[in-house]
């Protein structure tokens, strides 16, 4: 039997799906110099905006649906712990990749400078001329750098179809159990999941949030 009431009606949209991307790239653009630390310290703190919870009760005696809760919230928590872990590496790499190039223009740069000290006493409008020259070399070197590692393909994550087999199951449930069971257990036990799902993406968001928060401190 289906139902009609959209009260009922179970979505598996976990808000961290989207927020974590989206602060991961706020990250990126601040790290690669095209978005403020700020920007990005805001949207990693949305990955950590979570619900209120709800009260919590005995759902033992609906043994299928707890089931299926359960089942939707480990592919949920497989298929963003994964998220986090591809992201989280992206954004070292990215760092590493920006260390690395300013480095490298850094050594440049005082190789620069002490040539023209060295040199500047023999023809100094010449070498002030050479100096500046490289100089510009070396901004527009850095600034090719910056752009490579910007255009660098960025992670996608796809909802695996564990997880959209599972959720698809669990709204089946739900519309098969719609006047079996009372419509107030029925919006008990989904506010219990969504509770749970919450949880689930806390558990993923807190220790992402603090990794990549230290990171931008450093």
């Amino acid at each position: 039997m289906s139902y009609v009431d959209t009260r009922l009606h179970v979505v598996v949209r976990p808000t961290l799906e989207y927020r974590l991307p989206e602060a991961a790239q706020a990250v990126r653009r601040a790290i690669l110099g095209d978005g403020t630390v700020i920007e990005a310290v805001e949207a990693l703190q949305a990955c950590v905006e979570h619900h209120e919870a709800v009260a919590r009760f005995d759902m033992s005696e609906y043994d299928e649906l707890c089931a299926l809760c359960a089942t939707v919230c480990s592919h949920t928590h497989e298929y963003l712990h994964g998220m986090a872990a591809v992201w989280r590496k992206e954004l070292h790499d990215t760092r590493a990749g920006v260390r690395r190039l300013t480095r490298s223009i850094a050594v440049q740069q005082k190789e620069a400078n002490s040539a023209c000290q060295r040199h500047r006493f023999r023809a100094p409008s010449v070498v002030d001329r050479e100096y500046h020259l490289e100089l510009a070399k070396l901004r527009r070197d850095l600034d090719v750098g910056l752009t490579t590692l910007a255009g660098r393909p960025t992670p996608v994550c796809e909802r695996p179809k564990a997880l959209a087999d599972a959720t698809n199951a669990l709204k089946e449930s739900f519309a098969q159990s719609y006047g079996v069971l009372p419509t107030k257990t029925l919006m008990r036990l989904k506010g219990q999941f969504e509770c749970e799902l919450e949880e689930v993406q806390q558990r993923i968001a807190k220790p992402f949030v603090k990794e990549i928060s230290r990171m931008l401190e450093e």
